[in-house]
């Protein structure tokens, strides 16, 4: 399991088993009012891996790879709202490593 702080908060990759059809969100720990949350992700698809990182101590950071299409993404947001809901999410990276065989 992957957990990381940030802001004072712990997050870490859950699901809610009362609503599956969500699948995987962040659960974020606030030890300010000893209440978990879910907050949602960049993505609605599945990935095969998916890392949690925190940069400078300013910014969270998602890791996304899709290794069946070779295809891998890193989001980061600064801004979590104190609501569960608050999440502004921005792509920074995404490369495409699958291979085009009508080139070859």
């Amino acid at each position: 399991m992957s957990d990381v702080s940030f802001k004072g908060n712990t997050y870490w990759f859950a699901s809610d088993e009362e609503k599956p059809e969500l699948g995987v969100s962040l659960l974020r720990f606030d030890f300010a009012t000893e209440k978990f949350g879910y907050l949602p992700l960049p993505y609605q698809s599945r990935y095969e891996t998916a890392c949690l990182s925190v940069v400078r101590e300013e910014k969270l950071c998602v890791l996304l790879q899709q290794e069946i299409w070779s295809k891998t993404e890193i989001w980061v947001t600064d801004k979590i709202g104190e609501s569960n809901k608050g999440v502004s999410w921005s792509k920074v990276l995404a490369l495409d490593l699958s291979l085009d065989l009508d080139t070859f």
